[in-house]
């Protein structure tokens, strides 16, 4: 009986020891599919986002500010989906979300405006005119969330509040430092 334990615990060790590489493999591979853009409202996972949009652009046809546009050759299997580049025009959170009504894949899903997640943003003080010391609510006066998204703290400076903040990107293309002082990445979802 104990030979039989050891077969058990032999074949237990060398399983595990070829899993593990291939599972180390797999979590590479799927690293290689983000591809760092700023998906529309109601975006699902990555991965999962990458797999299940068919491309076929009715999004971006639906979107009435034209924030929403199609990546390139350059994004390999991300090419062809949809993105918002906020520098050129940020997503203005639709009362409607006509972009995820006519996503029939579901890569878009419903999602309340105030709980959208699109990035992450950070003012970076050293640009930004108000941590600077002159007077600048930009941001704040244009956020579809002022108060709440961001706020000013008692010398007048903006700060954001990530858990509030949709990462619309009104705010990265408002900002009238140069270079914005309002930086933006993609939420991890």
């Amino acid at each position: 009986m104990d030979e039989l334990i050891d077969r058990k615990e032999f074949l237990r060790k060398g399983l595990k020891s070829l899993v593990k590489p291939l599972a180390r493999l797999v979590e590479e591979k799927l690293e290689d599919f983000k591809t760092n853009l700023l998906r529309p409202p109601g975006a699902i996972d990555e991965i999962s986002f990458v797999a299940v949009c068919t491309k076929c652009d009715l999004c971006r046809e639906a979107c009435p500010h034209g924030a929403i546009k199609m990546a390139g050759a350059g994004y390999g299997i991300g090419a062809g989906t949809p993105y918002i580049d906020p520098k050129d025009a940020p997503c203005k959170l639709c009362e409607d979300m006509p972009c995820i009504k006519v996503c029939e894949p579901g890569a878009l899903r419903e999602v309340k405006r105030e709980d959208v997640r699109i990035g992450v943003v950070e003012i970076k003080k050293e640009s930004c005119l108000a941590w600077r010391g002159m007077m600048c609510d930009v941001c704040l006066t244009e956020c579809p969330f002022p108060g709440t998204a961001i706020r000013m703290d008692g010398l007048s400076r903006p700060s954001i509040d990530k858990n509030r903040c949709t990462g619309c990107g009104i705010c990265v293309n408002v900002c009238v430092a140069r270079p914005s002082a309002v930086e933006i990445k993609p939420v991890e979802r």
